[in-house]
């Protein structure tokens, strides 16, 4: 993650545990897709996807409470959701992952929009010559 997700995180935490929160942990995700589409042998889209997950889990009195966000958030509006959970869950044993911060290796190269709009016409093109009607 980067360093505004890791201060996104802690504001997270913070705001949690300043709201009467026992414990708080968070899991974020990130991830970018240029899914790219073909109709009739020809480059029909091309698309560039940015997603970005925040979960807060937090226990509050020993109640377990949750909350999701996908993009921006405020980080008092994720704790007021996990702590509205939190009031309809019985109370529970706080169990806390330990503290890691992985980063998984991107899958592929980056590609230029123009190198994959060169690649896609390039064999289509070369294809539909050659292949008889």
């Amino acid at each position: 993650m980067t360093t505004a997700s890791n201060s996104f995180a802690d504001a997270l935490l913070d705001a949690a545990l300043d709201r009467g929160a026992d414990a708080a942990e968070v899991f974020q995700s990130r991830s970018h897709a240029r899914p790219v589409y073909f109709e009739a042998n020809r480059l029909k889209q091309l698309e560039s996807t940015d997603s970005e997950g925040t979960t807060l889990r937090l226990w509050h009195k020993g109640r377990p409470g949750l909350a999701v966000s996908y993009g921006p958030t405020d980080p008092r509006a994720l704790v007021d959701r996990a702590l509205a959970i939190a009031q309809l869950n019985p109370p529970e044993a706080i169990e806390l992952g330990e503290a890691v911060d992985i980063h998984y290796p991107d899958l592929g190269i980056e590609v230029p929009i123009q190198q994959i709009i060169t690649w896609a016409k390039s064999p289509l093109a070369s294809s539909a010559r050659n292949t008889p009607m």
